[in-house]
């Protein structure tokens, strides 16, 4: 019919001469009009308000002179039907001459007729309506080009719109609400998509809903209306008969019962709109996590908004978050967002998903991870506590993952000649001398057994220079126990290597250019020896000798050729405690020397209480109060204390920069590291600690060691590591008859002059 109206106004028009024509409807309750149809068909849109019940020219001017860029010379208005107006325009004066009155009087019956043809068919459409009413079938029908819907009461009630007439986008919008809270909503919705990009499709459906209405029959056909095409739409229940569920019936029971078995929260919510934006959320299905999260029955949650149950909604942006994922469809992934309860005023963090499952609607579900959350932030607390540490030392502290730098501290820059940055994403393995590639491979594949690696090492600096360092390197493990990569620190030792190196050579070049001088040298040099050696003595004089009784213990102290820093001590301070340390000073020499005395002085002299020294963490705190490096020129000192409780067999024990206690088994099967991980006394003022505690098994004995007995220089130039210190003592232990002596023995037949370059202390604690 709508290809009949365009005919016959462009039949109208050209009999006229005319250059426009508008078909507009007036009410006598409303003051202006909308337009139904225009020739052309682009002059106005259909819906366009019109107020021109006036033809004259100036009334229409302002309405048409974007289209009619000469603008409107002259005007006329016919009435097709009480509702219907004509409007027929010329741009020039009218050609009064031109015009056959019989002609356009008969064009404009034509579409009077068209007028009451549209009016007998609303009303047969309104008889039909009241009929089904009566039958609980819902009717609405459309008329999409001039927005317009009749929908009876049952239609009315089903959709939570008015009945009577309605726009079509207004029901358009109830349409895709009420295929939102289907079952399958995308399914629902899919068929009115179809219906709306297909207008020929007939539709004949079924739409199940987890509440009332149930099962709901859904009948769509086109329907030609006057002016456009239309359609048709119906609506009735169509349930299966009871004690027959249908298998969309149970596969709903399933869906809702697997729904109930998540742990997590998990609910299915509409979009509010105020003026079409989303201003609340409103619960259509709950599972039973949902309701156990917000302590509330489904009842009371099942069309309640969120904001009753989630005050904070707002506030914490997740409601713009949820109504952008239903106005775009984009899924929401939140990890770790932080909530506050304005309620309980308690803080949460959760883990939330959200999706669009139809239009307006959004399944979501969430997840407390807190406890996660916090953990993670005491992690970061602690990395962050490390760092400083590191920072604020003089040695380089620096973390490898993957065999590449991952972290350094700023003290590199100072070592090595390069800012952090330089260095971090580097391979460790570039910094090595080339040489020394095959002792690298040797100590990384010891770390990767849990090794630890203590001594000297050269590596490369940004210049490309070789340095040697003094080194400590370990597995990192994270706060789980889980091995997260390695953790080093080192010092540059160059002056200390360069001085042993010029002091030779010097001695060699006195030699050979004065042999006088070099025999005074020598005298000079053997009454230095001959001081040195008496400072030995001393210091040898005051250490402990052999204990018996319920724990025997010996020792030995193999003085290097320079005096060094070692010092160790063992003694009951009570029946049931034995107290034992080992302390290595920082350096050579008598100043080392003294600062090594005046530790075990403190430590036997009652300078600590009792009770400090039966407790490791205190007694070491207090050392490195007593006994800072800018006290001591520049002198610190690394310890292992241990205190051993002879009614329990347990023993506490802390240590600060030294290589680990390590206990061997009765049956010579093995040997278990006691390791500590603080710096060394004197270095942080801050510095912590911590105590272990370690039940001795029946028949182990401990052995206690300065770094001096395994730093060794091989016959093949190569450094001693401390793991082949450590298997050398296994291998000791499985003889029933070994001692020190042979130990140290074996350990001399490995140093390439047959002594050692440092100090080398050994201390054996037999625990039947």
């Amino acid at each position: 019919m709508i290809e009949e109206l365009d005919a016959a106004l462009r039949r109208l028009l050209g009999d006229c001469a005319a250059d426009a024509a508008v078909v507009w409807v007036t009410r006598p309750d409303e003051q202006c009009g909308t337009v139904v149809r225009t020739c052309p068909a682009a002059l106005l849109a259909p819906d366009t308000s019109w107020t021109a019940d006036d033809p004259d020219p100036a009334a229409v001017t302002e309405s048409l002179r974007a289209v009619l860029p000469a603008g409107p010379a002259a005007a006329r208005a016919f009435t097709l039907s009480p509702t219907l107006r004509l409007l027929i325009v010329w741009r020039a004066p009218e050609p009064g001459a031109a015009r056959p009155e019989g002609r356009l009087l008969g064009e404009i019956g034509w579409l009077a007729q068209l007028m009451s043809a549209q009016h007998h068919e609303h009303d047969e459409m309104g008889r039909q309506a009241v009929l089904l009413d009566g039958l609980g079938v819902g009717l609405v029908s459309v008329a999409g080009a001039y927005d317009f819907a009749h929908v009876n009461d049952t239609a009315a009630k089903l959709l939570s719109i008015p009945p009577g007439s309605a726009s079509a986008t207004e029901f358009a919008a109830a349409l895709d609400r009420l295929a939102g809270r289907a079952v399958h909503p995308a399914e629902a919705l899919s068929d009115i998509t179809r219906v709306v990009a297909e207008p020929g499709t007939e539709l004949n459906t079924t739409w199940r809903f987890p509440d009332a209405p149930g099962a709901l029959g859904v009948v769509s056909n086109p329907a030609p209306h006057p002016w456009s095409a239309g359609r048709v739409w119906a609506f009735y229940e169509n349930a299966a008969p009871a004690g027959d569920p249908s298998e969309d019936t149970r596969a709903n029971a399933l869906i809702r019962a697997g729904s109930d078995a998540i742990l997590d929260p998990q609910v299915l919510v509409e979009a509010v709109r105020t003026d079409g934006r989303i201003a609340d959320l409103v619960y259509r299905d709950v599972n039973r996590a949902a309701c156990e999260h917000l302590g509330l029955p489904r009842e009371e949650l099942v069309d309640h908004s969120l904001t009753e149950t989630l005050p904070n909604l707002d506030e914490s942006g997740l409601l713009r978050i949820y109504a952008n994922c239903a106005d775009t469809g984009e899924p929401v992934v939140l990890d770790g967002f932080p909530y506050q309860n304005q309620v309980l005023g308690d803080l949460r963090y959760f883990d939330i998903r959200a999706a669009r499952a139809g239009r307006d609607f959004i399944s979501l579900t969430w997840r407390d991870v807190t406890e996660r959350s916090e953990l993670t932030r005491r992690i970061s607390l602690s990395e962050e506590r490390f760092r400083l540490l590191a920072e604020n030392m003089a040695d380089v502290v620096v973390r490898i993952r993957d065999g590449r730098i991952s972290w350094i501290s700023n003290s590199v820059e100072t070592a090595l000649g390069a800012p952090p940055y330089r260095w971090i994403g580097q391979p460790v393995a570039d910094f090595v001398i080339p040489e020394d590639l095959p002792d690298y491979r040797e100590m990384a594949s010891g770390l990767s057994r849990g090794q630890t690696h203590i001594g000297r090492f050269r590596v490369l600096a940004a210049d490309g220079l070789p340095h040697w360092i003094h080194l400590h390197v370990k597995l990192f493990h994270e706060a789980d126990g889980t091995p997260d990569g390695i953790v080093a620190s080192f010092r540059v030792i160059d002056r200390e290597v360069e001085a042993e190196h010029r002091a030779r050579e010097q001695i060699a070049l006195r030699d050979a250019q004065n042999r006088n001088l070099t025999r005074r040298l020598q005298d000079q040099s053997d009454r230095l020896m001959a001081e040195m050696n008496s400072a030995a003595r001393y210091v040898t004089s005051i250490l402990p000798g052999d204990l018996g009784g319920p724990v025997r213990v010996s020792s030995r102290y193999v003085p290097s050729r320079e005096l060094g820093g070692d010092i160790y001590d063992y003694r009951w301070v009570d029946d049931d405690h034995l107290i034992f340390y080992l302390v290595d000073v920082s350096g050579h020499g008598v100043e080392a020397a003294m600062v090594s005395v005046s530790v075990q002085n403190t430590l036997r002299c009652g300078t600590l209480s009792g009770e400090t020294l039966l407790h490791p963490d205190r007694t070491l705190s207090a050392l490195n109060r007593l006994f800072r490096m800018d006290d001591h020129d520049g002198n610190y000192f690394t310890i292992w204390y241990g205190v051993y409780q002879a009614s329990t067999r347990t023993l506490r024990y802390a240590g600060a920069g030294h290589p680990p206690a390590i206990v061997l088994a009765a049956d010579g099967s093995g040997c278990t590291p006691l390791r500590s991980d603080s710096i060394p006394i004197g270095i942080a003022t801050d510095a912590e600690f911590p105590a272990a505690t370690y039940r001795v098994p029946d028949g182990a004995e401990i052995v206690l060691y300065s770094d001096g007995a395994f730093e060794l220089t091989m016959p093949d130039g190569r450094q001693g590591t401390l793991e082949g210190f450590v298997d050398l003592c296994a291998q000791s232990a499985g003889s029933p008859d070994w001692n020190l002596d042979t130990l140290i023995g074996q350990l001399q037949n490995r140093s390439i002059s047959g002594l050692f370059d440092d100090d080398c202390t050994l201390v054996r604690l037999s625990l039947d």
